[in-house]
């Protein structure tokens, strides 16, 4: 009885985590409505940046599950997506924490921000077009990777496998 309780908490808490990571791609906006926070304004660049913790909270949610999935498994297709998934999961969270450091350190920069406020005005970045396309943007980057990561074991190119002395 434990086991099945386990599994049912655990499946419920996997969607709870997929379902806020879905929100945070999609609407981070209505998020930040929801949760202000004095530390966190509502800008376009806050917007971004929980995108992008989203799409790496969904890419942790399909690791979990393929992980878990794929460990009773025989498939060699389902757990080389589960090891691609894996890969994806670290890079993708490498690149969002390197990006945000090199765009904090490139925003001290005078000449950076005045080329940005050049190119995009405030109304641009506020508008609903925008929050469109970066949904779309983010969410397509997202479909990308789970297909890629899919496509590739299917091919079998995937990690090796250790050989668990």
């Amino acid at each position: 009885m434990p086991s099945s309780l386990f599994l049912i908490l655990f499946t419920a808490a996997l969607f709870v985590l997929l379902g806020i990571s879905v929100f945070l791609l999609v609407n981070p906006s209505r998020y930040m409505r929801r949760n202000p926070s004095r530390r966190m304004k509502d800008t376009p660049w806050t917007r971004i940046q929980l995108r992008a913790v989203g799409l790496v909270f969904c890419l942790f949610a399909f690791m979990v599950l393929s992980g878990s999935l794929s460990h009773d498994s025989q498939s060699k297709v389902f757990r080389g997506f589960s090891d691609n998934i894996l890969v994806a999961l670290w890079l993708a969270f490498a690149c969002v924490w390197a990006c945000g450091i090199l765009s904090w350190i490139a925003w001290r920069f005078i000449g950076v921000r005045i080329w940005v406020r050049q190119h995009f005005s405030f109304e641009e970045l506020e508008s609903p077009a925008w929050e469109r396309r970066m949904t779309i943007t983010f969410s397509l980057l997202l479909f990308l990777i789970v297909a890629s990561a899919l496509l590739m074991a299917a091919a079998g190119l995937h990690p090796p496998q250790s050989s668990g002395n």
